[in-house]
């Protein structure tokens, strides 16, 4: 069941994000700006043309290859959500949180050389993350603040809720749900802070 919670976590748009595609089903084919790697296809002098500028950059090599394709080729990515792949999702919550650390720390590195492929999406948990921390250091010198503050956390655990109980809807498994729930806080919280470090380690991309 943890497992299918970690997957679950994936699937959903508030804890995958734009990446949630990748393990639910969607309408389709449709566009999009990057796709895996590993279930990637791409003709061979593509790939041959584009190997210099990613070859240096793994994990992680699939920001800078769809980067490359859609910028600098001006070419289009197209995903068919109907040619699966199936992969064994990480159980919740230390193997599925060490793949989001891992996701984060390769995210946050790229920032420096390859800004132009860092989506906006990528920064979000890290803002959310220093909300937190510098928001709870500021009430002790700004009292006020904490309505705004607690407000905020509020409408981000209500949310969360929302989106767990999605699951609970179709499932009415209780343990499950509460396992999203916390999944979905946790992959937040453990991506932001991986990303920002990311952001400062000394060799990008590796």
């Amino acid at each position: 069941m943890n497992a299918r919670a970690g997957g679950m976590v994936f699937s959903s748009p508030l804890g995958g994000g734009t990446e949630s595609l990748r393990y639910t089903s969607t309408p389709g084919p449709f566009y999009v700006k990057e796709a895996p790697t590993v279930n990637f296809i791409i003709r061979k002098h593509i790939f041959l043309d584009l190997i210099n500028s990613v070859i240096d950059v793994y994990p992680g090599e699939e920001i800078v290859l769809c980067g490359e394709i859609i910028h600098n080729l001006k070419k289009q990515i197209l995903y068919d959500p109907s040619v699966i792949v199936y992969h064994h999702r990480r159980s919740l919550f230390i193997p599925h949180l060490k793949q989001v650390w891992n996701y984060g720390l390769v995210k946050g590195s790229l920032v420096n050389n390859y800004f132009k492929y860092v989506r906006v999406i990528f920064f979000i948990p890290s803002f959310f993350l220093l909300f937190l921390i510098l928001g709870g250091v500021s009430l002790i010198y700004s009292p006020h603040f904490i309505e705004f503050y607690l407000f905020t956390i509020t409408i981000y655990l209500l949310v969360t809720l929302f989106f767990s109980l999605k699951i609970f809807l179709s499932d009415y498994n209780f343990h499950l749900t509460t396992l999203i729930f916390l999944g979905i806080i946790s992959t937040h919280l453990i991506y932001g802070l991986s990303f920002m470090i990311g952001i400062f380690r000394i060799n990008k991309g590796t």
